[in-house]
C-alpha cells in the first residue's frame, strides 16, 4: 500500500449534519474551530494530501474555508447520493440479528462499543478493551478505535508520516513491532482531534489485513480495498464499500 493510499483511506466526505441520538455526530461544519495552517503552508491541496510529520515536531492542518476561492470541498461533499435515509435497492436484506450498513449516517456517528475488542498478532495479543469507540458511516463496516491504555506496551511505535481526515483532523499512523517482527502502518490515531471527534484522542484502530481481529468473539474480515480500515462481522448486512465498482458509494 501507497503512502498516498494510507493518506486518503480516512477522506470522508461531507454531507448534512444529522445528530444521531446516543453518539456523536461528526459532520458539524467545524471551519471556526479547526486549526489555520502555518505560514507559508501551501492549502490548495484536498485534505488528504497534507502529511503530518511528527519527527519534525510540526503538524500541518488544513485550512478549510467554504469561501475559498477552491470549491473542491463543497463539490465533493455534494456528491454522495447515499446518506442512510434510505437503502439503495441493491443493499442486502438483513438477516436476523443483522445489520444494514446503509441504515449509517453520513456524516458518520461516534457510538460506544460495549463488545469486547481484542487484536491479535499471531499468539500475541496487541489489545483487549470494553471502551472502544465505533465510527459507523454510510455503506462502510465500522472502524473502531481502542484506548491505547488498553494496547500492550511497547510494541507500537511511530511511522513518521500521517494524513489529514475532515472528520477527525491530523492522523497519525504506527507500526508494530515486536522483536524481529514488524508491521507497517498497521494502525493509526487522532491525537488532536477536531471538534465533534474528542474521545478519539487517546485512541487507536488497527487495519486487519494482518491481524486476527474480533469483535464479541467474531473474527473480524477486513473492508476491501487499499486504504479503507473497517471490520466485517457476521452482524453486518452489505454489501460493503471498497470492492470494485464501489467508489460511489
Amino acid at each position: 500500500m501507497s503512502a498516498l493510499q494510507r493518506q486518503r483511506h480516512c477522506a470522508g466526505l461531507y454531507s448534512r449534519h444529522r445528530p444521531i441520538a446516543g453518539g456523536t455526530c461528526l459532520g458539524q461544519r467545524c471551519t471556526s474551530s479547526a486549526p489555520r495552517c502555518q505560514p507559508k503552508a501551501r492549502c490548495s491541496e484536498p485534505p488528504w494530501t497534507l502529511g503530518v510529520r511528527p519527527a519534525l515536531g510540526v503538524l500541518v492542518y488544513l485550512s478549510i474555508n467554504m469561501s475559498s476561492d477552491s470549491n473542491w470541498l463543497d463539490s465533493a461533499r455534494a456528491q454522495w447520493h447515499w446518506r442512510g435515509e434510505k437503502r439503495p435497492p441493491f443493499a442486502d436484506v438483513p438477516a436476523p440479528g443483522q445489520v444494514s450498513v446503509w441504515d449509517f449516517p453520513r456524516p458518520p456517528e461516534l457510538v460506544r462499543e460495549p463488545r469486547e475488542i481484542v487484536v491479535l498478532w499471531g499468539h500475541l495479543e496487541v489489545a483487549r478493551t470494553r471502551a472502544a469507540w465505533a465510527v459507523r458511516e454510510t455503506a462502510h463496516p465500522p472502524t473502531f478505535y481502542l484506548p491505547l491504555a488498553d494496547v500492550r506496551p511497547g510494541l507500537l511505535q511511530p511511522a513518521g508520516n500521517g494524513s489529514f481526515c475532515e472528520w477527525k483532523g491530523p492522523a497519525r499512523y504506527w507500526n508494530l513491532v515486536d522483536g524481529a517482527r514488524r508491521l507497517d502502518q498497521v494502525a493509526w490515531s487522532y491525537p488532536h482531534p477536531l471538534s465533534g471527534a474528542e474521545p478519539l484522542a487517546g485512541c487507536v484502530a488497527f487495519y486487519a489485513h494482518n491481524l486476527d481481529c474480533r469483535v464479541g468473539g467474531s473474527k473480524a474480515q477486513p473492508q476491501a480495498g487499499p486504504f479503507y480500515g473497517g471490520w466485517i462481522t457476521p452482524d453486518l448486512a452489505g454489501p460493503f464499500k471498497g470492492g470494485s465498482g464501489s467508489g460511489g458509494w
